[in-house]
């Protein structure tokens, strides 16, 4: 639902999806999320996810996120975009 109608209210929830999926699968889905999210974020939630997702890249539960085939390239590609919210903050374009 998130990925066709983008609520900032909902990132704490794809933020726990992301560090505590189950599956790839579910991972997936939490990143297009907040890919989508990304635009309606305040600063410190974009600041927030760039920690959780900057983590994952290590996969700190040992589950082989960095190894499939599609999570490290979106993760990188959801990283770029909350970055360059970031960017328009601090240029004020936000």
């Amino acid at each position: 639902m998130l990925q066709e109608a983008p609520s900032n209210k909902a990132v704490d929830g794809v933020l726990n999806l992301v560090s505590d999926s189950a599956t790839a699968f579910e991972m997936f889905h939490a990143l297009v999320a907040l890919r989508e999210i990304a635009p309606k974020m305040s600063v410190e939630e974009l600041a927030h996810a760039i920690s959780v997702l900057t983590a994952e890249k290590s996969d700190p539960r040992g589950v082989g996120v960095m190894a499939d085939a599609n999570l490290p390239g979106l993760i990188d590609d959801v990283l770029f975009k909350l970055e360059a919210g970031v960017e328009n903050y601090r240029h004020g374009r936000a």
